[in-house]
């Protein structure tokens, strides 16, 4: 078995004015390809996707391609749109960049109106008919509300081939033993780093999460370790997240969100003096901690000893 692919969500950092800090974001956008992780740019959870215009979506793309393309995965992560034109504007601008590989999320279910399985179909198919690059699916039950039909699923990768992945954030691990099951192993499933080990078992190839953005060698020697059939090195490196889930679970990262929160990854990379933290500014309705908060959580973050995780992570994992 070949070590598993990892990718961030990648935080989208910001000036004191609120403008994007493309400075900051090369920065940390180069720590992830020293770190050897793939890049989802413009994320609408880490990477507060939903906040950014048009004008700055296209600027957080075409940086990342500058950045990582050729050296990791460098893929566009889109927001949820509740109609299919409202995605396809994202592509155009995606595509426009030169991005590896174009993710689409589920029909935002707008106002609690879930979308029946037509409609899902005549969004998906919509939206896949104007893509030229390859295609990302994702399911993510505690963003969406809900979780796409395996069936419909099914039906997807059978009909456009472009689809090569399929991230899979939430559901119990025995959705996706059933979801490979059904779909086949002609595309690539990835997971929530928590579920990484056991999905592996089930064919999993890797994991994405916004852990990576503050602990990316940690997140790899768990998939490395595994691989390596070294499993407690890997269970160590298990307790270190699950560790780091818990002290963060008081600074914005709610429950089950842990992955995907800007709040918390945003607020270490500050306080650790991560390249491109830009003082772990927020864009609104979201509040940019403090320096009284700062260091409320640099008293919290403090026993963990990320650091030393981090070069831990890389020894075991060497």
């Amino acid at each position: 078995m070949k070590e598993p692919q990892v990718f961030t969500m990648s935080i989208t950092p910001f000036t004191a004015s609120g403008a994007l800090d493309e400075d900051a974001f090369r920065a940390h956008l180069q720590r992830m390809v020293d770190a050897g992780v793939g890049v989802y740019l413009a994320s609408p959870g880490t990477g507060e996707g939903h906040s950014l215009s048009l004008d700055e979506l296209e600027r957080v793309y075409r940086i990342g391609v500058e950045v990582c393309k050729g050296k990791v995965p460098t893929y566009a992560n889109l927001r949820e749109g509740r109609n299919a034109h409202e995605v396809i504007d994202r592509v155009r601008i995606a595509e426009g960049a030169g991005v590896d590989v174009i993710q689409i999320y589920t029909v935002d279910a707008g106002h609690g109106m879930r979308p029946t399985y037509n409609e899902q179909y005549a969004y998906y198919r919509e939206v896949l008919e104007q893509i030229s690059l390859p295609v990302g699916l994702s399911i993510n039950l505690l963003a969406a509300g809900y979780v796409n039909p395996i069936t419909l699923l099914k039906s997807l990768v059978r009909e456009y081939p472009k689809i090569t992945c399929i991230n899979v954030n939430h559901p119990p691990t025995s959705f996706l033993a059933e979801l490979i099951d059904e779909v086949g192993r002609g595309v690539s499933y990835y997971v929530d780093a928590p579920m990484l080990p056991e999905s592996l078992t089930l064919g999993a190839s890797g994991c994405l999460t916004g852990h990576v953005n503050v602990v990316p060698q940690l997140i790899r020697a768990i998939g490395r370790l595994y691989v390596r059939g070294d499993q407690a090195a890997c269970g160590e490196a298990m307790h270190l997240l699950f560790r780091l889930n818990r002290a963060v679970g008081d600074f914005g990262a709610d429950a089950g969100a842990t992955s995907w929160s800007g709040r918390w990854v945003k607020a270490a990379m500050a306080v650790l003096d991560m390249p491109g933290h830009s003082d772990g500014r927020m864009r609104a309705p979201y509040l940019s901690p403090t320096a009284e908060d700062l260091k409320s959580f640099a008293a919290v973050l403090e026993p963990l000893d990320l650091r030393g995780v981090e070069e831990r992570a890389r020894t075991l994992a060497l």
